[in-house]
């Protein structure tokens, strides 16, 4: 394949613009989302949390190759059997292979499929459903009224369950109503738009030593300005005479660049409160170790401590 700036086509979704987005998409979920955290978390140690999400990594690669494979092999049955497709399945090519199972499979088989993609769904989602749960009970809950009892905060935990599983739920068969662009799009136009250059903030973190407080707030200030006004006037069709006309996968793209650019401009003019982050970022080596020397009043000895601090 030919690849050239001429092939980029910023205003349709093209293949390198899909490449980016699920780069920044998985990068961003497996250094930041909760659920991903906790996985990590539950690891024996450090190496095993690692080595889990390397195998999570590679194995993304088979698994992705054999869904192309699938969509490969329909469009090629649909080629050869000259069996026509509904206008609104062929509208919507993520329909195509349920439209399969429907018509082209036996009931038995088709019962299978379900029960799999069923416990398959419900694996995931009560990770997600589990974390968000935790935050809510842990980071709001908890703090806002602090002197509440473990049982009020399962109670409250349980109904943060059942909430957001309703919400996903309307989200899912809101997902259905979408009669001409894919629903995997739209899944990761809004987790972009939602996300808000959350992986830009990580960046600043891990990436420099550089960042400040201000800068940070700065970022996230101007990634939500940014996102905004990209959501507004490019997905929403909100003229306000300068508006967002690139694909709208390029949101969730450039609000980490946004992030991470003003919050290292910010940080690097103003200055202010650095926190500590030795041992925290990509300029500090794996198990490292810091020599602190330690003064002594004895006459003719130095003292020195070797401390290893994780990384």
């Amino acid at each position: 394949m030919r690849t050239s700036w001429h092939t980029l086509y910023f205003d349709r979704a093209t293949a390198w613009i899909f490449l980016l987005a699920g780069l920044l998409h998985f990068g961003r979920m497996y250094a930041t989302e909760q659920s991903m955290v906790q996985r990590y978390l539950v690891a024996r140690s450090d190496a095993d949390a690692r080595r889990g999400a390397m195998m999570g990594v590679l194995t993304t690669v088979p698994v992705w190759f054999a869904f192309a494979a699938v969509g490969a092999c329909l469009w090629g049955f649909y080629q050869t059997m000259d069996i026509s497709i509904p206008a609104g399945v062929e509208a919507k090519p993520d329909t195509v292979l349920p439209y399969f199972i429907a018509t082209q499979l036996p009931p038995g088989l088709i019962g299978l499929i379900l029960a799999a993609l069923l416990s398959a769904a419900m694996s995931s989602v009560s990770a997600d459903l589990n974390s968000v749960a935790a935050v809510a009970t842990q980071d709001y809950f908890a703090r806002a009224l602090p002197h509440t009892s473990d049982r009020a905060r399962l109670w409250f935990g349980r109904a943060a369950v059942l909430a957001s599983g309703a919400l996903s739920t309307a989200a899912a068969l809101a997902l259905t109503l979408t009669r001409s662009t894919a629903a995997y799009e739209v899944v990761v136009v809004s987790v972009s738009v939602i996300a808000a250059g959350m992986l830009g903030l990580f960046a600043l973190g891990f990436f420099t030593r550089r960042g400040t407080r201000a800068g940070a707030y700065t970022g996230i200030l101007a990634s939500l300005l940014f996102v905004g006004w990209a959501t507004a006037t490019g997905p929403l069709k909100l003229d306000l005479g300068f508006n967002f006309s690139m694909n709208a996968l390029l949101i969730g793209i450039f609000s980490h660049v946004v992030l991470f650019a003003v919050g290292y401009a910010t940080s690097v003019t103003l200055g202010g409160h650095q926190p500590d982050l030795t041992g925290l970022t990509v300029w500090d080596a794996p198990g490292k170790q810091q020599v602190v020397a330690l003064e002594t009043q004895e006459p003719g000895s130095v003292g020195v401590q070797r401390n290893s601090r994780p990384t």
